[in-house]
């Protein structure tokens, strides 16, 4: 009698195994095909569109990979502590949860907002004075912190994803110098 009893159960559990979320898609405003994708899983929720189409997303997730400190645009003479900016790399394990623009492929950038509070954790003084006189163009590593407030938008045929920092998971203090290359804009 017990037999029967347990294959009873069989369509249940198949019922449960189909039964996995779908990820949720957004269509994108001010643009004519753009859509979000969030993956079943993620660990962000989509909150609103704010002024220019800009996503924005509740929730914290640890953000893994590689990142570059340095100046990107406007680089010529001295800078400022205001030009350098950090920005993360994503992981695979990383970027398949978290949310991206349908069919807009390549790898993901997260810009992180204030991300002089981790450099300056992340990088020497004298790294730093070397960035701003332009003697090296990026300071590149491994890092892992915990990031909030994802934002998503986009211009041209480029997303650009941006979050806030909010603290280290694990840091690495072994950076190495890196060449800069490329641009940016539309063309």
């Amino acid at each position: 009698m017990r037999l029967p009893a347990r294959f009873a159960m069989l369509p249940v559990a198949a019922l449960l195994v189909s039964a996995t979320p779908a990820d949720l898609m957004i269509p994108m405003p001010n643009t004519s095909d753009w859509t979000l994708v969030i993956p079943a899983g993620s660990p962000v929720s989509f909150r609103r569109f704010g002024e220019y189409g800009v996503a924005r997303f509740n929730g914290r997730f640890v953000l893994n990979g590689k990142f570059s400190y340095g100046c990107s645009i406007e680089c010529e003479g001295k800078l400022q502590d205001s030009q350098l900016e950090l920005v993360v790399y994503p992981d695979p394990e990383s970027t398949s949860l978290l949310p991206r623009v349908k069919d807009r492929g390549g790898d993901m950038a997260i810009y992180i907002r204030n991300g002089s509070r981790p450099a300056h954790v992340l990088s020497t003084r004298q790294q730093r004075a070397a960035l701003r006189s332009g003697q090296i163009s990026h300071l590149q590593g491994r890092i892992e912190i915990v990031v909030d407030d994802l934002e998503i938008s986009g211009d041209c045929d480029s997303v650009f994803y941006s979050a806030r920092f909010v603290s280290f998971a694990k840091a690495s203090r072994k950076l190495a110098v890196a060449a800069s290359s490329g641009g940016a804009g539309c063309g």
